[in-house]
C-alpha cells in the first residue's frame, strides 16, 4: 500500500504518514523510485490525535471515511487488489531470489579463491621446509668436519699426513 493509500485509508495527512515512517512508527519499504510501500500498520485500529497542515488538531480513526476538514477525497486512491498484492509479493520474492543467487555465486567464488590461496601457501611452506631440511644436513656435515679437524691426532697420524699424503 502506498503512503497516499495508507493516509487515505487511515484518515491521515500524507506528511503525517511520511513522518511516522521516518520515526519507524510505520513499517515501510523504500522503492527504487523513492516512494514507500507500507508493510504493516502502526498500532492498528487505535485512534490518535494528529495535526493537519492548517494546524487544527483532529481525531483520525482507522476507518475509511475521511475526518471533517480532510481535503483529500476518498475516491482519489484505491485499495490494491488481492491480485496486485500477490503480484507484488511474487515480484519481491523473485528479486530476493536473484539477490540470493548473486550472493551464493560470490560466496562460491570467494571460497574457491580461499582454497587456491591455501594451496599456494601450502606449496610455499613445503618448499621452505625442504630447503630448511637440506640446509640442516649441510650444517650437520660441516659441524662433523669441524669436530674431526679439531680432534687431537696421534703423532704417527700427523707425520703420515705430512710425509705420505693422501
Amino acid at each position: 500500500m502506498t503512503t497516499a493509500e495508507y493516509a487515505q485509508t487511515h484518515g491521515l495527512h500524507i506528511e503525517t504518514v511520511r513522518r511516522r515512517i521516518k520515526k519507524n512508527k510505520i513499517k515501510a519499504e523504500l522503492q527504487p523510485d523513492n516512494t514507500y510501500i507500507i508493510i504493516e500498520d502502526w498500532l492498528p485500529n487505535q485512534k490518535s490525535a494528529q495535526t493537519t497542515p492548517n494546524n487544527k488538531s483532529q481525531h483520525h480513526t482507522t476507518q475509511q471515511e475521511p475526518a471533517a476538514g480532510d481535503t483529500t477525497p476518498a475516491h482519489n486512491t484505491q485499495q490494491p487488489t488481492t491480485q496486485q498484492l500477490i503480484k507484488h509479493k511474487d515480484d519481491h520474492i523473485q528479486e530476493l531470489t536473484k539477490k540470493l543467487r548473486v550472493t551464493e555465486s560470490n560466496l562460491a567464488k570467494l571460497t574457491n579463491d580461499m582454497v587456491e590461496e591455501r594451496k599456494r601457501t601450502d606449496t610455499i611452506i613445503m618448499t621452505q621446509t625442504q630447503t630448511i631440511d637440506r640446509q640442516s644436513e649441510k650444517l650437520d656435515n660441516l659441524r662433523l668436519q669441524i669436530e674431526e679437524s679439531q680432534r687431537p691426532k696421534p703423532l704417527m697420524a700427523r707425520l703420515k699426513a705430512v710425509f705420505v699424503g693422501n
